[in-house]
């Protein structure tokens, strides 16, 4: 039994991914849950596991390809075990009633071809006597709970399926019944009468065998320059419509554009369009990453994004990690890095400008009461943010060791899908690469990010209008500014500078 694998929704703001690699190839087997393709998102590189165990019989998606979430992307046919398993699942429940009301309709429906009136209301017992109902309410009543039970029933009469009910999905199971009543036979209905549309629509036919053109066809024919004579009917009685007119245009079109669009030679060809040189450039195909980071960074583009900028001090910084990188990377194995001390005060600066840790959700905004802290880490493939959940609630040591795990396991392609999903705020050090100002780009759909510069000596006024050299560092912020405004991106940053120039090498880091 074939059954088609879709691409599995692995995120909010995930949208699609890319057909990475196949792992199967069409006609091998299966188990269930063995991985049979990856998948690249602009979150995370994925293998999709197999829902059943069977053999692979057709490849849908191909490698390059983007799909959307959902969409089909293989077939498989499934063993035996697979699907008796899938049928000795427990049917849902029967309605009694749904099936009741069913039968009373079925019979209702026999009864009205038959042409009996019969209540549908059980009556065990003999009515009261009372004044008779009008019998137009009766048969109206008797109509809408006809109609109530039975919606997909077509019409009896010259629209429907013709006398006693033939040819209705439910005629067959009726049993033909005598009326009780002989009918006299009808007299046949009339032919109908064209309708305005049609009058206009076709040429009428006049008593001497003749053709009279209709204003709207005339009218076109006139605008156009066509004779009505020369143009082959195929209305009733081979009358001209107006399609006719304009199927006699476009046949009398064609043989000028085959003359407009000759195809050249070749040879005219190259004369016209050089081919381009060979300057020596090498086109370098797109990988999944690349091309699912085009797509959010064209995503990231749409953003009406502001930006905002301020300088720190890093004296106390600098400070606070040589007092305590060598014992921290003897007893955790990881290396103290500035962008762990940047982390813990973004978190926590956070938690007081809830304006920031949140996203546009078009009717209105959302803001997320954790810290779910983005680090975009440059893997060998592109640049990866993988997540850090409940960031305001770790220490400086607990980030460090967070964000060297997470960066070892985005450059190895190691990362799941816990480790990409939920970010609310993103943070970047561009100042690892010697970046001392940078424009970020917003990471869709959070609401801003932040990125940590180099920290670089250089001269400064200090208290008293003193000139000295410190080790300045910029922050550097964009923001969504249908989110929020400046006001609440200045808050943000004066806070995590008060934060970061606060540092002394007596500050704990657990």
């Amino acid at each position: 039994m074939p059954i088609i694998i879709q691409l599995p929704q692995v995120g909010e703001s995930v949208t699609e991914g890319v057909i990475g690699k196949w792992l199967v190839g069409v006609g091998q087997r299966v188990e269930k849950y063995d991985p049979i393709v990856e998948v690249t998102t602009d979150k995370v590189s994925m293998e999709v596991p197999a829902p059943y165990a069977g053999a692979l019989t057709r490849i849908i998606a191909q490698e390059g390809e983007a799909v959307p979430m959902g969409h089909p992307i293989a077939e498989i046919e499934i063993e035996r075990n697979a699907a008796l398993d899938d049928a000795n699942e427990p049917e849902p429940p029967v309605d009694r009633e749904v099936e009741r009301r069913a039968r009373i309709g079925e019979f209702l429906v026999e009864q009205a071809n038959a042409g009996l009136k019969i209540d549908p209301r059980p009556s065990p017992e003999p009515p009261a006597e009372s004044e008779p109902e009008p019998p137009l309410d009766r048969e109206a009543e008797r109509r809408a709970r006809i109609g109530e039970f039975l919606e997909d029933v077509r019409a009896v009469g010259p629209t429907g399926s013709g006398e006693g009910g033939a040819g209705r999905p439910d005629a067959a199971l009726a049993e033909p019944q005598a009326a009780p009543v002989l009918a006299q036979p009808a007299p046949p209905p009339p032919a109908p009468a064209p309708t305005d549309a049609e009058a206009d629509d076709e040429t009428l036919p006049s008593e001497g065998g003749e053709s009279i053109v209709s204003p709207l066809v005339r009218r076109i024919a006139q605008e156009h320059g066509v004779d009505v004579s020369e143009v082959h009917g195929t209305g009733r009685d081979r009358r001209v419509t107006r399609d006719d007119i304009f199927a006699h245009l476009e046949a009398r079109r064609e043989p000028e554009l085959e003359a407009e669009h000759t195809i050249e030679s070749p040879a005219e060809q190259a004369q016209e369009e050089p081919a381009e040189p060979d300057d020596g450039s090498l086109k370098v195909a797109l990988t999944p990453t690349r091309r699912a980071i085009a797509e959010r960074m064209e995503r990231a583009g749409q953003i009406p994004a502001a930006w905002a900028m301020v300088e720190v001090d890093a004296t106390g910084l600098v400070a606070a990690r040589s007092a305590h990188r060598e014992a921290f990377e003897r007893e955790r194995g990881a290396p103290l890095t500035y962008l762990a001390f940047a982390a813990h005060a973004t978190a926590q600066a956070l938690g007081s400008h809830p304006a920031l840790n949140a996203r546009w959700a078009g009717e209105h905004v959302k803001q997320y009461p954790t810290v779910n802290l983005g680090i975009a880490v440059a893997a060998n493939d592109g640049l990866i943010v993988p997540v850090i959940h409940g960031a305001e609630r770790l220490s400086v040591a607990d980030l460090a060791s967070a964000i060297h795990v997470l960066a070892q396991k985005a450059r190895a392609q190691m990362l799941d899908l816990g480790d990409v999903q939920g970010g609310t705020f993103t943070l970047n050090n561009t100042g690892s690469f010697g970046s001392v100002l940078s424009g970020p780009l917003i990471n869709h759909p959070q609401a801003a990010i932040l990125t940590t510069e180099a920290i670089v000596k250089r001269p400064v006024v200090v208290a008293g209008d003193a000139i000295t050299v410190r080790p300045m560092m910029n922050l550097c912020a964009a923001f969504d500014h249908r989110v929020c405004d400046g006001v609440e991106v200045g808050a943000l940053l004066a806070e995590v500078k008060a934060r970061i120039e606060a540092l002394t090498a007596v500050t704990p880091i657990r």
